[in-house]
């Protein structure tokens, strides 16, 4: 065994890089899927704004394009950034 796979007395070991049980109880599924979720969340609240522009809020969620992030919010949350936006207000 070696010094980074122990995570507590023995017997009690999970894998390198694996989430807590405690996080996992918190926040079901993968890292990258909360951190997905928080960014198309926050991407949502973006939309809502007046003056918000899909490329701006590509930009400011960390999308290197538009066409990116249409994408992944479609994949997400089931519409398209220019529709969701449409039915928010």
């Amino acid at each position: 065994m070696s010094p980074e796979s122990y995570d507590g007395p023995p017997g009690r070991r999970r894998r390198r890089g694996a989430p807590a049980p405690e996080l996992r109880a918190l926040a079901p599924g993968t890292p990258s899927a909360l951190a997905r979720r928080g960014r198309m969340a926050l991407a949502a609240d973006l939309l809502c704004q007046p003056e918000a522009t899909v490329s701006r809020v590509a930009e400011q969620v960390g999308y290197a394009t538009p066409y990116a992030f249409s994408a992944a919010f479609k994949r997400v949350r089931g519409v398209s950034p220019t529709r969701y936006r449409a039915q928010a207000r």
